[in-house]
């Protein structure tokens, strides 16, 4: 059997805006640690300790061949939808195309993987687009929160964001998560149309309408673990 080194390697980054300690794990960069600028060190072996089984299922997910491995379903949680993927070759040029009600076929020139993860994510951002946009502006009346406008964007540490003028954007990986992960992301966003801070009036307005919300942020810090592999690999 193969022995993990643990503590693995790690890089950290300070970061002027950070509330707390972030861990993020990528193909190309390993375990990378973000920490508020007064943040000592000393505390990070008790953090790495408190996710071990996180990152070292991250470390098998990210540093193994696997992850090159086209999807065979693609489970999209935030709208509780799973979708088989069939796969068919031939020399046109490759596309995605819904094949039954919970199936969808990417046929085409397909025999580089690059190619495949390529058409398989603008499909599930297309799907983040248009269920995603939906389910906030629905939330936004229900809580009654105006906003000047939202967008889904591939970003790349945020999972949302708002700006001055009440334009928010979120990130099409919130798809991947559970139903009350993505809706507390929302709803955070939208309390910032109210306050641009983290400030104990935010937060108490987070509560009003998540009252699980510490729960949430916890559970937050290791989203990363809902992504597919496939979908977090760089280009």
């Amino acid at each position: 059997m193969e022995v993990i080194e643990w503590p693995p390697e790690y890089t950290i980054k300070r970061h002027r805006r950070a509330k707390h300690v972030k861990l993020l794990y990528t193909h190309h960069g390993g375990l990378q640690i973000t920490m508020p600028h007064r943040f000592s060190v000393k505390q990070l072996p008790s953090i790495l300790e408190e996710h071990k089984e996180w990152i070292l299922q991250q470390k098998i997910k990210h540093d193994r061949p696997s992850a090159y491995v086209k999807p065979q379903e693609i489970n999209l949680q935030a709208i509780q939808q799973k979708w088989i993927v069939h796969y068919f070759q031939n020399d046109k040029r490759p596309r995605v195309k819904q094949f039954a009600a919970n199936e969808i076929i990417l046929s085409g020139d397909i025999r580089e993987f690059a190619v495949c993860r390529e058409k398989l994510s603008n499909w599930v951002k297309k799907q983040a687009h248009l269920h995603l946009t939906s389910y906030f502006k629905h939330l936004a009346r229900e809580i009654g929160m105006p906003f000047l406008d939202v967008s889904v964007r591939s970003q790349a540490t945020l999972w949302g964001s708002c700006s001055q003028d009440k334009s928010i954007r979120l990130n099409f990986k919130l798809i991947f998560l559970p139903v009350e992960l993505m809706r507390h992301i929302m709803i955070h966003e939208l309390c910032h149309t109210i306050h641009m801070n983290h400030s104990q009036k935010f937060w108490d307005l987070v509560a009003k309408y998540d009252v699980n919300w510490k729960i949430h942020k916890r559970e937050m810090r290791t989203a990363d673990k809902f992504i597919p592999a496939w979908i977090q690999l760089r280009d």
